[in-house]
């Protein structure tokens, strides 16, 4: 900034009045444009340059104003300062908020992802209990049908040899008829003699 530089070679040549005037001009330009910090600092450089002026030509009131006005600009700077900084740590909790929540969503997502699987476990597991109780059911189902069929095999083999020894006992019997008839027919016959 001219002005600034010009004030700075006034005030070593003990010209205060030219001083104040480069101030003056630096002011307005820092006034008008407070939108860059580095404009601001060169701005309160200014009044606090102006203040020390006035204050060493014995001008006090115009120092204390001057000094005023480099105070509040520090303060305004200041206060611009704590709150940029408290929004970029509201900006950085935002974030970490959201970054929490974003772990939690993932977390949630995964244990439902794991019950999910230990859901399709356990209903596979009990597909394989029902199908191993169905095929242990069938074998057994498969085992009485093999001692009911071994059972009536039995009771049939049972039965025929029954009826074979039966019919041998009627075959002897018939026999034995047969022989007594022979024989009644042999003792009882009548003799020739007659």
């Amino acid at each position: 900034m001219p002005s600034l530089v010009g004030s700075e070679m006034c005030i070593r040549d003990s010209n205060s009045n030219k001083a104040i005037e480069y101030l003056f001009k630096a002011t307005k330009i820092g006034e008008q444009a407070t939108r860059n910090e580095d404009i601001e600092q060169v701005l309160g450089s200014s009044y606090k340059a102006l203040s020390e002026i006035y204050q060493a030509t014995k001008n006090f009131k115009a120092s204390q104003e001057f000094y005023k006005k480099y105070l509040d600009l520090i303060a305004k700077l200041e206060k611009k300062e704590t709150t940029i900084q408290k929004e970029n740590l509201q900006q950085q909790l935002d974030i970490k908020k959201e970054e929490n929540k974003l772990e939690m969503l993932i977390a949630e997502q995964e244990k439902k992802q794991l019950a999910y699987e230990k859901l399709l476990l356990k209903t596979e597991k009990i597909q394989t209990e029902k199908n191993l109780e169905i095929n242990y059911l069938k074998t057994k189902h498969l085992e009485q049908l093999q001692k009911a069929q071994m059972l009536e095999l039995k009771e049939e083999k049972f039965t025929n040899e029954q009826i074979q020894q039966n019919l041998k006992v009627l075959e002897k019997e018939q026999q034995v008829q047969f022989l007594q008839l022979q024989h009644c027919l042999l003792y009882t016959s009548p003799s020739p003699r007659d």
